[in-house]
């Protein structure tokens, strides 16, 4: 979410939940980008749900109007927070005043900023498609009283054939 120097000025003079930014814009020291961002979206959260029933007086909007805060995304660009209900030229115009305002994503380096599970990548090479060899598995020693009783005290299997570097686990009961 981008910092309005204008309307939201508080952030830049240390009033309210401010002192986060330097007169620049950048995160002042000692400031991690998590603390500020965790502190800066329940502000803007906060002041969204102050202003909902001005927005719907504002744009003349019927009355049971439902207007939701959809997102406060810090890595948009225009920084502006997506509201079910209204386009983003009524959110900015709507704490602005003007519909040429400029939102400033602060506090960020001019990078792309994505999640781990969204990236595609190719690491090259080929992988194993080949399923490991089916195992067959066997008592050792039948100690049950008919050698095909499948009974035994002795835990023992012979897995053939085994692959290198492969683990079994199994237990007994007795």
């Amino acid at each position: 979410m981008g910092n309005i120097y204008n309307s939201f000025s508080s952030w830049l003079t240390g009033k309210g939940l401010g002192g986060y930014l330097d007169s620049q814009g950048q995160l002042a020291n000692g400031t991690s980008q998590a603390f500020f961002s965790r502190e800066y979206t329940a502000w803007v959260k906060h002041v969204i749900k102050a202003y909902t029933a001005d927005i719907i007086d504002h744009f003349g909007l019927p009355s049971n109007t439902k207007l939701t805060l959809v997102s406060i995304n810090q890595n948009n660009p225009s920084g502006l927070p997506i509201i079910r209900g209204l386009t983003p030229a009524q959110v900015d115009y709507f704490f602005n005043g003007t519909s040429d305002f400029t939102w400033q994503t602060c506090g960020r380096k001019p990078v792309t900023h994505t999640r781990y599970y969204s990236n595609e990548f190719n690491v090259g090479g080929t992988g194993d498609t080949t399923p490991p060899a089916a195992p067959i598995v066997a008592l050792a020693n039948d100690t049950g009283s008919s050698g095909a009783d499948l009974i035994t005290s002795d835990g023992t299997l012979v897995v053939t054939p085994a692959e290198a570097g492969g683990t079994i686990q199994y237990s007994t009961d007795g």
